[in-house]
């Protein structure tokens, strides 16, 4: 769970954790990716936020994707209508998940990107 404001994380890494997953979280683009250096091998799906101080998640993405292609990485935002957003959706994010969310549907974007293969 990527994404620079603790209160949205912190909900998201709770939620996650109640439904039964492992949640590693960062707060930076950079930060992220070098946890995801170091657990990509145990690390089924990504939900990063858009807009993040360092670099933001179109390039998270394009990071991990270099990393391990076979993640699914699921975009994160308040922003949906953003032109940034549209585009950056258009490159091979798995879903996307606007903000709010509710605990049901960060709940079953995650159940069906981490059952698919």
């Amino acid at each position: 769970m990527i994404d620079d404001e603790d209160i949205v994380r912190y909900t998201a890494i709770k939620i996650l954790q109640m439904c039964g997953y492992e949640v590693i979280s960062a707060a930076t683009g950079k930060e992220a990716l070098d946890l995801f250096k170091e657990n990509n091998a145990s690390i089924s799906c990504v939900i990063v936020d858009f807009f993040l101080p360092d670099i933001n998640g179109f390039e998270v993405f394009t990071e991990l994707q270099k990393i391990n292609p076979n993640t699914k990485v699921i975009l994160n935002s308040a922003m949906q209508n953003h032109p940034k957003i549209i585009e950056a959706m258009k490159h091979g994010f798995y879903d996307f998940l606007p903000k709010p969310f509710t605990i049901e549907s960060l709940s079953e974007i995650v159940a069906k990107a981490t059952k698919e293969p």
